[in-house]
């Protein structure tokens, strides 16, 4: 995992409750909103930003076997 994901502050991830003590390293990665909130308290740095936003655009596209919808080609545009 990124030094991007490295817990400046002590945080608990909202999506499973789990509890990361300074140091450790946050993970699975949180979302982009989840990463802009916990920048914003100092719990992540900045970097947790741009690795946000990439995996945010990865998510919303089709894995293996599925087929990208209209909206999903908007959405890239």
């Amino acid at each position: 995992m990124s030094r991007a994901f490295t817990v400046l502050a002590e945080c608990i991830d909202h999506r499973s409750g789990k509890r990361f003590a300074k140091g450790s390293i946050f993970d699975p990665a949180p979302t982009a909103e989840q990463a802009q909130r916990l920048v914003k308290a100092g719990c992540l740095p900045e970097e947790a930003l741009t690795i946000g936003n990439t995996a945010k655009v990865a998510e919303k596209r089709p894995g293996k076997g599925q087929k990208a919808t209209s909206a999903d080609r908007d959405a890239e545009d």
